[in-house]
C-alpha cells in the first residue's frame, strides 16, 4: 500500500536495510590477516569468530519489520509517528554498534586497520529515509489539523 510519500520512504529504508545482508560491513586487516565483518558475523578462521554479532542482526531485522508494518498504518498517523521514531532510534543504535563497538573499538583492541565497505553505507541511507518519512508524516498531521480547524 504505497499511497503516501512517507510509505515510499519507509519502503526504501526497509530495502536499504535489507541490502545489508548481502554486502560486507567492513574489512579488518593487518599485514598478514584479512577479516571480513558481515551482518551475520566475522569471516571463518579468524580470531574474532566467537564474538557474537546477533545484537546488530536482531536490530536490523526489527527495524526492517517495523518499517514495513508502519507502511500499513497510514490511517493512524500518531501511531505511525511513534513507530517511525522507534525505527529511527533502532537504526541509530544499529549504526552506533557497527561503527563504534564492532568497528573502531574492536579494531583498536586487536590492532588492525578497519575499512568500511558498501554494507556500512546502507544504514546511513536508511537513516535519511527514516528522517524524511518522519518529516512527511508530521507534514500530513499538520495538514489534517489545519483542515479540522476550518470545519
Amino acid at each position: 500500500m504505497i499511497q503516501r510519500i512517507q510509505s515510499l520512504y519507509l519502503f526504501l529504508a526497509a530495502v536499504a536495510l535489507g541490502l545489508v545482508f548481502f554486502f560486507p560491513l567492513a574489512n579488518l586487516s593487518n599485514t598478514q590477516d584479512l577479516i571480513v565483518f558481515n551482518l551475520t558475523g566475522f569471516s571463518r578462521f579468524s580470531i574474532l569468530e566467537k564474538i557474537p554479532t546477533w545484537p546488530i542482526l536482531v536490530m536490523n531485522v526489527i527495524t526492517i519489520l517495523l518499517s514495513l508494518i508502519v507502511i500499513g498504518l497510514f490511517k493512524k498517523r500518531p501511531l505511525q509517528i511513534r513507530l517511525t521514531r522507534i525505527a529511527l532510534m533502532l537504526n541509530l543504535g544499529f549504526i552506533a554498534l557497527v561503527y563504534f563497538v564492532y568497528g573502531d573499538h574492536l579494531a583498536k583492541q586487536i590492532k588492525m586497520d578497519i575499512n568500511y565497505e558498501m554494507g556500512a553505507v546502507f544504514p546511513l541511507i536508511a537513516l535519511i529515509f527514516h528522517v524524511l518519512a518522519m518529516y512527511a508524516i508530521n507534514k500530513d498531521e499538520r495538514l489534517i489539523k489545519s483542515i479540522d480547524r476550518i470545519r
